[in-house]
C-alpha cells in the first residue's frame, strides 16, 4: 500500500512493520459538536468581559479590555485560522502494529500490542474520526480534554498523554475503511466505543 521510504525512516518502522495507510485531515473541516458550545462561551466572554472593564471603578481599564476582547477574539475567529494550518501540517499514519500522529516538532504513537485496544469510529459522510484507547486509564487523556482537542485551543495538548490518541476529520476514503476493517479481523483491536 504505502511503502515509501521516507516515512519508513521517519517513524522508525521494525523489521517486520510495514505502514498499511497514511493521510492527513481535512484543513476545510472547522465545526465540531463541542462549538456549540465553545462559540456562545466566547461571545459571553467577549461581551462580558469588555462590560465589566468598562464599567470599572476608576474608569476602564485599557489593558484589560484589550486582554479580554483579544482573548473572545481568538476563540470565536483566531482559533479557526490555527486549527487550519495545524491540519496542514499534521499526518496520520497506521502501521501493522502501531498509529503515529505527526504534528509539528513531535510523533506521538499508539502501539497494539497492549491489552485491550479498542477504536471508535465516529463520523458521518465524507469524514471520519478515530479515536483509540486501550485498559490503561491514562489511554483516554486528563479529565476534561476531550472537549477542547480539535478546536484550535488544543495547542497545550499531547495526543495519548494528555488527550486521547485520535485521528480527526480524515476524508473518508476505501483504502481508510479497508485498512481498519482488517486490523479489527486481524484482531489488532476491536471496534466500539473507546
Amino acid at each position: 500500500m504505502c511503502d515509501d521510504a521516507f516515512m519508513a525512516a521517519l517513524y522508525s518502522l521494525e523489521e517486520d512493520e510495514e505502514i498499511l495507510w497514511a493521510g492527513r485531515p481535512d484543513p476545510r473541516k472547522m465545526l465540531t459538536g463541542w462549538d456549540g458550545f465553545v462559540v456562545p462561551l466566547s461571545i459571553f466572554w467577549t461581551v462580558m468581559g469588555i462590560n465589566i472593564a468598562l464599567n470599572a471603578r476608576g474608569g476602564p481599564a485599557v489593558v484589560s479590555v484589550v486582554i479580554v476582547a483579544a482573548a473572545g477574539l481568538f476563540v470565536m475567529f483566531g482559533r479557526f485560522f490555527v486549527k487550519a494550518k495545524l491540519k496542514q501540517r499534521t499526518r496520520y499514519v497506521l502501521t501493522s502494529r502501531r498509529a503515529f500522529i505527526e504534528v509539528p516538532r513531535r510523533i506521538a504513537t499508539f502501539t497494539f500490542d497492549q491489552p485491550g485496544v479498542r477504536v471508535q469510529i465516529l463520523g458521518r459522510g465524507a469524514h471520519r474520526t478515530l479515536k483509540f484507547t486501550s485498559e490503561d486509564p491514562r489511554s483516554y487523556g486528563r479529565a476534561g480534554s476531550e472537549w477542547i482537542v480539535n478546536t484550535g485551543l488544543d495547542f497545550f495538548l499531547v495526543p495519548g498523554r494528555d488527550a486521547r490518541f485520535s485521528f480527526y476529520d480524515i476524508p473518508r476514503t476505501d483504502d481508510l475503511d479497508t485498512t481498519v476493517e482488517n486490523l479489527i479481523n486481524e484482531k489488532k483491536m476491536s471496534e466500539g466505543i473507546a
